[in-house]
């Protein structure tokens, strides 16, 4: 992110989009900012508002379109009716077919199924985003009753997240208020496992493949770090000096121009293609098969590597170094096998970080004593952190942490904890502790953030409070809250039994 420009104090020289003026004060120019920030924050409101009002139409004409096809006795049921509608909107939008048809489904959903969240959103409180996620989430939610307590818990989190923040909330308040629960679903969904190719132009194709979530985010992990080890060693080449302190050049190779979705793209057609232990595949996963041969060695001489996976000794094949990781957070009751009445309201379903709720069954087979997964107990009703796999303290501080942020810990921003730094909230050389309540994870373009100088000060200022919670003031003066995700939680929804006093605390048995 470019830092923002002020005028030169002489006046002759201007930045960016600002016109040439003359002298502005800073106080005069921070004025100004504040006050161009509060129009965005107001148009904002006023076009939340306005996708409210389109919902309404829309879903008036999704009405609409059943009430004529009853009155003019179509015998499909109104299916062609609405399919007739749907391609006027697209028409009058602009938009193809299916978007206008999958447009109007989410407004009726909105209107007549969750008045509270479509009211958020009349207020302008909401976006349309943050509706489609909760009403997306909510599908697998089957009775009025049950839809009504998910969007009472949902609501609140939508009103200070992003919506892709909210995304994984949602799934997995919806999962407590299901009908039918997520392993149920699971074993259904598993049918569907395929591999599809959808031709392209110009001599490409597109390669699908539906699979479990769990596996689908430990392939792309694995993916990912290799084709960062490709890019390491590509920069460690073109910085290699020989003996006399000269620059290394061979003109015979040429830098590697892949960036890493392309490079991410190669490893995988040659692991499929080749099964990735040929002389072949290594030569052509790497311009650079010694920096996997040097991860390997690497790993070995420290005995145990931190997840290394069970196929890890497979010794020669350079990839087997790098394996697929993911974090898996169990609620403790889950995985003590407890069961009964007392305990079910708080066996709430096992989550995969940065996708949201997988099955129980799934869950408790990685936490089986795979060293490929990452263990998190975690409070059933507080989502605090209760253990993670034992090792040494530096260790199992940054496993607490990664268990705790699961992305960085700006306001909005998910980026995975392996592009991310542990930093210190008040810095060390000030006196910070390197603990859990005084550290957290930043990405780069953050943690950049946080130390550019604003006026003298900090642009960006966190303050860490209990639990992890981060409270950040921004250069406008306004200050933005961020809760981590692992401690959301809510109370349970569960009938009481009859001339039975209710508890006194909102704790499960056995805490």
């Amino acid at each position: 992110m470019n830092a923002p420009h002020f005028s030169h104090p002489e006046g002759t020289q201007s930045h960016g989009h600002l016109p040439a003026t003359g002298v502005i004060g800073a106080p005069q120019l921070l004025a100004e900012y504040q006050s161009a920030l509060s129009k965005v924050e107001q148009l904002t409101i006023t076009a939340n508002r306005l996708d409210h009002e389109r919902a309404t139409v829309l879903a008036r004409l999704s009405s609409l379109s059943d009430q004529l096809a009853i009155a003019d006795e179509h015998p499909d049921h109104g299916e062609l009716m609405h399919r007739s509608t749907a391609s006027e909107v697209a028409l009058v939008t602009r938009t193809g077919h299916l978007a206008a048809a999958h447009r109007i489904a989410q407004a009726s959903t909105l209107v007549t199924r969750y008045p509270r969240a479509s009211a958020a959103l009349r207020e302008g409180e909401l976006s349309v985003a943050h509706t489609d996620v909760i009403t997306t989430a909510g599908n697998v939610i089957a009775t009025v009753e049950a839809r009504a307590r998910y969007e009472a818990d949902v609501l609140p989190l939508a009103l200070e997240m992003t919506a892709h923040q909210l995304k994984p909330h949602a799934k997995r308040l919806a999962e407590v208020h299901a009908e039918r629960t997520i392993d149920e679903r699971y074993d259904d969904a598993r049918t569907g496992r395929e591999v599809r190719v959808t031709s392209l132009d110009d001599g490409m194709a597109k390669l699908t493949a539906t699979l479990g979530a769990v596996e689908a985010f430990a392939i792309k992990d694995r993916l990912s770090r290799i084709a960062r080890v490709v890019h390491q060693d590509e920069r460690r080449n073109a910085h290699a000096t020989d003996a006399g302190g000269k620059r290394e050049q061979d003109k015979t190779e040429q830098p590697d121009p892949r960036t890493r979705a392309q490079v991410e793209l190669d490893v995988l057609v040659e692991l499929l293609l080749t099964g990735g232990s040929s002389d072949a595949a290594a030569k052509m996963l790497l311009s650079a098969s010694a920096a996997c041969a040097r991860l390997a060695a690497t790993t070995e001489s420290r005995g145990k590597g931190n997840g290394s996976s069970g196929n890890s000794g497979n010794s020669g094949d350079p990839l087997a170094a790098i394996t697929g990781r993911v974090q898996v957070s169990v609620p403790v009751f889950a995985l003590a096998g407890s069961h009964g009445p007392e305990v079910s309201p708080y066996l709430s379903p096992a989550e995969l970080a940065g996708y949201g709720p997988i099955p129980r069954s799934v869950a408790m087979k990685l936490a089986g004593g795979s060293k490929s997964w990452a263990r998190v107990m975690t409070h059933p009703v507080s989502g605090a952190v209760l253990a993670v796999d034992r090792y040494q303290p530096s260790e199992d501080l940054k496993r607490l942490l990664g268990a705790r942020d699961q992305h960085c810990r700006f306001m909005g921003c998910i980026t995975r904890l392996d592009r991310c730094d542990i930093d210190h909230t008040v810095a060390y050389s000030e006196g910070g502790t390197t603990s859990p309540e005084n550290t957290g994870h930043l990405c780069r373009r953050h943690h950049v953030l946080k130390h550019w100088k604003f006026m003298k000060h900090s642009g960006w200022h966190p303050v860490q409070s209990e639990g992890g919670v981060y409270t950040w003031r921004a250069p406008s003066g306004r200050h933005y809250r961020d809760t981590p995700k692992s401690s959301v939680r809510f109370r349970p929804h569960r009938p009481r039994a009859k001339g039975r006093a209710p508890a006194e605390a909102n704790a499960p048995p056995g805490f």
